[in-house]
This record gives structure tokens, C-alpha cells and sequence, in this order.
């Protein structure tokens, strides 16, 4: 196995793995605690503030389960080769929603919804499995 090979896996397990982290903390810790502080402080950055307003935040806890079960499901299916793609396509469209919720408020939250979202655009098109490299020879 090449090393390419093996560090392409490592990136998908990573991301993959962080997704199920994230949604299992979703499911345990109350949306006030998770998602309110930070989504408020937002709001007034985000282009999407009337739609929170209108349908997140009159639906906190049934938001953050569905959310956290999203997280959980496609973080495991993008672990799985079978199902790699469809899990980073789901996942891909909710770092672009994280983005555009919370990028402009949090630096840090901009720096890692771009690379979580190029993660699994790379991994919807890369299968790590097939990844061959062979280096150019000097002739």
C-alpha cells in the first residue's frame, strides 16, 4: 500500500469519524448549549438569518437530533467504501450551510468547514482505494 494510499484513507477516517463525533454530541448535549450562543452571535452575518428565525429556532430540539443523525449516518457511510460518495455529498452540503451559518462570525469556523467541505469534495470523486502514484523518472 502506498503512502498516498494510506494517507487518503487517513483523511477519510478523520472526516468520517469527526462527523460521528459531532452527531453523537448533538444527540447528548441540548441545542441551548450547542447551537444558540453561537448561532445568535451569527446572525446578524448570516445570509440565511430569516430562515433561522423562522424554522431552527422555534424547533431547537427536534433540529439537533435530526442534524446529529444526519452527522452520524453519513460520517459512517462515508467510513464505508461502499457508500463513500453519497456520505460525502451530504456532508459536503452541510459544511456549506455551516459555512454560510457561521464562517463569517468564527474565523475558525470558516477555516474548517473549507477544509472539512474540499475533504468531501475530494473524497466524493477519490476513491482512496484506487489511488495509484508513480513517480516521474529524470530521463
Amino acid at each position: 500500500m502506498s503512502l498516498l494510499k494510506i494517507w487518503l484513507q487517513l483523511l477519510r477516517f478523520i472526516d468520517g469519524a469527526y462527523f460521528v463525533w459531532r452527531g453523537i454530541h448533538k444527540w447528548l448535549t441540548s441545542p441551548t448549549v450547542w447551537l444558540v450562543p453561537r448561532v445568535t452571535k451569527a446572525l446578524p452575518t448570516t445570509p440565511l438569518a430569516p430562515f433561522i428565525r423562522a424554522w431552527v429556532f422555534p424547533h431547537l430540539v427536534a433540529f439537533g437530533l435530526t442534524l446529529g443523525t444526519i452527522e452520524v449516518v453519513f460520517g459512517l457511510a462515508l467510513l464505508t467504501p461502499r457508500f463513500r460518495a453519497v456520505g460525502a455529498s451530504v456532508l459536503l452540503v452541510l459544511n456549506a450551510l455551516f459555512f454560510f451559518t457561521l464562517g463569517f462570525a468564527e474565523p475558525h469556523d470558516l477555516a474548517l468547514n473549507l477544509i472539512m467541505g474540499t475533504l468531501n469534495l475530494m473524497f466524493i470523486r477519490v476513491d482512496p482505494r484506487f489511488v495509484h502514484y508513480t513517480p516521474k523518472r529524470n530521463q
